[in-house]
């Protein structure tokens, strides 16, 4: 498993957590997204993009609710295979509503 970034929020904010090119012999990226600390009443919410970063799609769970998140916890990510020329899955967070955060976000994934 490795780990693509650890990223601490202390403001709201959108910044990229992982860029990683998809190796071509597997057509799903799968990684797990690991969040701690304090949100200070934020909510911390996932994007992917296939464009490099045009478009950011909020992540949805199974129950096709979007992920956002106000307290510790792991989110795991599946993604088929981007459509970019360079494929590349761009990982983005925003966190929102917080007033003095200190949130940690890991990125790992299985390649």
């Amino acid at each position: 498993m490795a780990k693509h970034s650890k990223i601490v929020f202390n403001a709201n904010t959108t910044t990229m957590i992982a860029k990683v090119k998809k190796k071509r012999d597997f057509p799903v990226w799968f990684a797990s997204v690991f969040v701690d600390g304090n949100f200070a009443g934020g909510t911390l919410t996932l994007q992917a993009s296939p464009d490099g970063g045009v478009t950011q799609t909020t992540l949805k769970d199974k129950n096709s609710q979007a992920v956002a998140l106000n307290a510790a916890a792991v989110v795991p990510i599946e993604l088929a295979a981007s459509s970019h020329n360079d494929d590349m899955i761009l990982l983005y967070a925003t966190l929102s509503g917080a007033t003095s955060p200190s949130v940690n976000v890991t990125v790992f994934d299985t390649v």
